[in-house]
């Protein structure tokens, strides 16, 4: 998903000035790309041809001077738990009538079920485009290279459902030298060369698969900040030692560990010890190591990461655990049941300092709490 845009939208309005006057053609053109969908929640309802003031419609943004078309967001909107509504889900095919909003610079199509079309080559003539969308929208097979052409692009999301799209190479990419975030979520990359953007800033190659250790471009992305690493299907026999040095050597080189805020290694079900090595990324604020299948302590050297604030890691039992410092870490809400089972050897736990709520649940415990 792309987390950029540059108006806030009402789904059920569209964001525009009152005055603002339809484009008559690209209202045609909106009307034909909705002649080919099918909207069981009614989600385009506005769109018709008596409302005359097509800026209005939902989904849509105007340019309030000129009147043209610059955003159209169509995304089906996910539920409070951040499920798809899958019957919400708008079906059908991409109608090229989109091809006459020429001033189109924001297309979100994602969280839809275009039931395992490929996308349309003709998208790569979307030439104004900036941010596209098309998350978790049922497309399959290879993406296309014709995307290479949208070279004002800041934002791509590709991400699909099990291996559904895939790349070919990686030559069509290089093209986007604008490109800040790029999400490819559980895309085949097996096939994929390694051809990566310096602008990138956020990486989302959750769930992919490659062969081998991470791809040894990505330790020189100089601007990058968020990578997303999560549930990475790596293709090799089981990997064991140290967390990071055996797989992540790659991104411990270059000036990647110096640059990253955010790190994502989840569900990877990695064994061994944690690395001293991760202190290597200095300014990371966000780390996330859940779901593997570590042995060991959090080593002590993790107390370097000055800037981390938010550390989630699996917790096993601690039974050699003595002394256990809490305080200070902006900790809010209440302490979950479990907490207290895992330590129950400690005799000194500091939660001071914090925002926490609820009940402590130390009547077993032989420790002191502050």
């Amino acid at each position: 998903m792309i987390l950029v845009t540059k108006a806030t939208i009402n789904v059920s309005y569209g964001s525009s000035s009152d005055d603002v006057v339809c484009i008559e053609s690209e209202k045609k053109a909106l009307l034909s790309f909705k002649r080919d969908l099918v909207d069981p929640s009614n989600r385009l309802l506005s769109w018709d041809v008596s409302h005359n003031k097509c800026c209005h419609w939902a989904g849509i943004v105007c340019n309030n001077l000129t009147g043209h078309i610059e955003e159209l967001h169509v995304a089906n909107p996910l539920k409070y738990d951040d499920d798809v509504d899958v019957d919400g889900a708008l079906k059908g095919k991409i109608n090229p009538s989109l091809l006459s909003l020429k001033h189109l610079s924001y297309l979100d199509l994602s969280y839809n079920d275009f039931g395992g079309i490929q996308i349309p080559k003709f998208m790569g003539s979307l030439g104004s485009l900036k941010y596209l969308d098309l998350t978790l929208a049922g497309f399959i097979i290879l993406i296309p290279h014709q995307l290479g052409n949208l070279s004002s692009l800041r934002g791509l999301g590709l991400g699909c459902q099990s291996q559904e799209l895939s790349v070919e190479h990686w030559l069509w990419l290089s093209t986007l030298s604008l490109l800040q975030h790029l999400d490819m979520r559980n895309v085949n990359l097996s096939k994929a060369s390694d051809h990566w953007l310096q602008s990138l800033i956020h990486l989302g190659l959750a769930g992919n698969v490659l062969e081998g250790p991470i791809p040894c471009g990505i330790q020189n992305l100089t601007a990058l900040r968020h990578l997303d690493l999560s549930c990475y299907k790596f293709e090799t026999e089981q990997i064991g030692g140290d967390i990071v040095s055996n797989a992540f050597d790659n991104l411990m080189s270059g000036c990647l560990s110096s640059s990253l805020t955010s790190l994502d290694l989840s569900e990877n079900f990695f064994s061994g010890h944690l690395t001293d090595q991760m202190v290597e990324f200095k300014n990371l604020a966000s780390l996330y190591l859940g779901d593997n299948m570590p042995r060991g302590p959090i080593p002590e050297s993790f107390g370097k990461l000055c800037a981390l604030q938010v550390l989630s890691v699996w917790v096993n039992p601690q039974h050699r655990l003595k002394e256990f410092d809490l305080s200070g870490t902006q900790i809010a809400d209440a302490i979950p049941n479990w907490f207290w089972n895992i330590f129950f050897g400690v005799y000194y736990l500091n939660l001071s300092h914090n925002q926490i709520s609820g009940t402590f649940l130390i009547c077993c415990l032989m420790l002191r709490v502050f």
